[in-house]
């Protein structure tokens, strides 16, 4: 009786295991496969927060923000844009233009964390001036790039970001008591990417100017794990002054820091953690045509296309549309410094210009007209100052004197050379005629 007891409740406790252990894999498999909305799929109060924070910027419209700033758009002729300053120096209204006024207006905060060098150095020569301000964070320091370096053991990438954010603060407060006056201590808008990320800060200003930077908002490429919606670091994430504050004030130590996170490379997981304990919940980035503007791939991976099956897809808290970026996407992957220069010379050195060209097609200027450079070339070369009389029969014999033709130069350098050139042709037609006959062997 008692053997016949423990093997019923033997039977018992491995039928309950792997019926948990099924139900887990299901509930796993229907997150690969889902192509629906986290939120569709399963209605939490994750997603009830989520909807509320979303409804706080329906109907902030760009165009509404610009006439609340008194400014009015126009288009710009890019041939009179790019060049008619070399014609019209005196010129006093030249237009201004969208993306260095929203410079001044949006201040862009921008962190790198480093771990190649190389790549690094590609951001600071391309998209790192197009920041208001810059940061790097890495393990090694650099001559060329200012990379900070913490003294400190860091446990986890939580840690480094904590402290990231930590200097950052205390920087701008540093800025602040010297009373710097070039506005340097202006937070507004926070984007941390790592080093291999091509970003376009001009796009994030445009995405974020109607928002209320001293409100929580936290920007990017949302996932869940586990019902925690976080940001992926791979498509970079963005925080709002406000959300910044919440950090800074909730982690005000080292201590703090280096026990908000246990893991390496989970950074964005818990900062989403953190940030949904504080009811700081990430938004939908996606267009009206649910086209993403924070990429974690690199832009021809997305337009040839790239194997959705990894959780940066089937996890994604709002899915992409079929159709692969936004016209004003913020951030792509770019994985060599090589990538990053052909991606920053496409958006930002090549211009597309439209109907007839005016200044640009001017002539290059020249010190000397092309009327005026035979005479001196003849007073340099042949030290001939009587030239108003020199016909251009008089002016060619001149030449012909002192240069050989290219023919007879050959002729008289290298007597042998039609001889050589016979030689190879007829050897090269023997050659051609012999693999013809191989051929049809």
């Amino acid at each position: 009786m008692v053997f016949l007891l423990v093997k019923t409740k033997a039977v018992f406790f491995i039928g309950f295991t792997i019926g948990g252990i099924l139900a887990l894999i299901l509930m796993l498999a229907e997150d690969l496969i889902s192509t629906k909305p986290v939120c569709n799929v399963r209605p939490s109060r994750l997603c009830r927060n989520l909807e509320e924070k979303e409804s706080e910027v329906e109907g902030e419209s760009y165009r509404k923000w610009l006439r609340l700033q008194n400014v009015k758009i126009s288009k710009a002729d890019m041939d009179e844009l790019m060049y008619a300053k070399k014609y019209h120096t005196a010129a006093t209204n030249s237009p201004i233009l969208e993306s260095d006024w929203l410079k001044s207006k949006i201040h862009i905060t921008c962190v790198v964390f480093v771990e190649k060098i190389k790549l690094a150095n590609a951001i600071k020569n391309t998209w790192a001036p197009h920041c208001n301000r810059i940061y790097y964070f890495g393990a090694e320091k650099d001559k060329r790039i200012p990379i900070i370096k913490f003294d400190i053991k860091l446990t986890s990438s939580w840690q480094l970001l904590c402290e990231s954010i930590r200097y950052i603060w205390q920087d701008v407060s540093n800025y602040k008591i010297s009373l710097d006056t070039q506005a340097k201590d202006k937070i507004e808008w926070l984007i941390f990417v790592k080093d291999d990320t091509m970003v376009i800060p001009e796009n994030l200003r445009y995405f974020v100017a109607p928002m209320d930077f001293d409100k929580g908002y936290y920007l990017g490429h949302p996932i869940t794990l586990w019902q925690q919606a976080y940001n992926v670091a791979q498509a970079g994430y963005v925080l709002s002054k406000g959300s910044f504050l919440k950090i800074v004030s909730n982690f005000n130590t080292t201590e703090k820091c280096a026990t908000g996170g246990k893991y390496w490379k989970k950074e964005d997981y818990d900062l989403g953690k953190h940030l949904g304990s504080m009811g700081i919940y990430p938004l939908d980035t996606r267009n009206e045509d649910l086209s993403g503007i924070f990429h974690g791939y690199s832009l021809q991976s997305l337009l040839w296309g790239v194997a959705k099956s990894g959780s940066y897809w089937t996890h994604s808290l709002y899915p992409i549309g079929p159709d692969c970026c936004s016209p004003r996407s913020i951030t792509f992957s770019a994985g060599v410094p090589d990538e990053m220069y052909n991606t920053y010379y496409m958006l930002y050195r090549l211009n597309v210009y439209k109907g007839n060209g005016t200044y640009g097609n001017q002539p290059a200027a020249t010190d000397i007209p092309d009327q005026e450079m035979w005479k001196i070339i003849l007073e340099e070369e042949f030290n001939i100052t009587n030239i108003n009389q020199i016909s251009s029969q008089q002016y060619y014999k001149i030449w012909r004197d002192r240069y050989s033709e290219p023919e007879q130069f050959i002729k008289n350098n290298y007597k042998n050379m039609p001889d050589v050139l016979s030689s190879l042709l007829t050897a090269y037609e023997a050659e051609k005629k012999l693999d013809q006959n191989n051929t049809l062997i």
